[in-house]
């Protein structure tokens, strides 16, 4: 019995080593999914939105060599067979990507490009305030701030109001 065992080791340690052991696995899992989905019930047709989705997901997968989830998600999706071209998809996205991010998968552009965007909108709202209030020690010091300064209310292209406090040069 130790024998097995050891023969069991030797393989599970040589399998790894050459890195296959997982990729195994996958295969393992995806068709013991396979066997297991019923083919009588009836998926039903996947939008267009829903098959982008997949293909961006199987490019990460792919890209991160998780291989066992990538068998796992064409087996179940049904799309085992379907690999749309990356300019199809930039495209039907409205994505432009440059020869650096066409190294990554797409969706870490679109992940990026979000995170930049809304960066950009905390920066603009972070540059307007509305109703700003300054407290003062006394009357004569609001006065004499008040004299340095000019107020106005500035309206952008995009909609956005600010009150603006700009001091005036002696």
């Amino acid at each position: 019995m130790a024998h097995l065992e050891d023969l069991k080791s030797v393989i599970v340690e040589s399998l790894e080593r050459r890195g296959v052991l997982s990729s195994i696995q996958g295969k393992m899992r995806a068709e013991v999914f396979n066997a297991l989905d019923d083919k009588s019930v009836v998926k039903p047709k996947a939008s267009n939105d829903t098959i982008l989705i997949n293909q961006l997901i199987q490019e990460y997968l792919n890209y991160n060599n998780y291989k066992y989830a990538a068998m796992t998600l064409a087996a179940e999706s049904g799309e085992s067979g379907l690999a749309l071209s990356r300019e199809f998809i930039e495209s039907e996205l409205g994505v432009t990507t440059t020869q650096k991010t066409r190294e990554l998968p797409l969706l870490y552009s679109l992940v990026h490009d979000f995170a930049e965007r809304r960066k950009r909108q905390h920066k603009t709202q972070a540059g307007n305030t509305f109703g700003t209030t300054e407290q003062y020690d006394s009357t004569e010091e609001h006065d004499r701030v008040a004299g340095q300064q000019h107020d106005s209310i500035v309206e952008s292209d995009n909609g956005f109001s600010a009150h603006v406090i700009t001091k005036k040069h002696p």
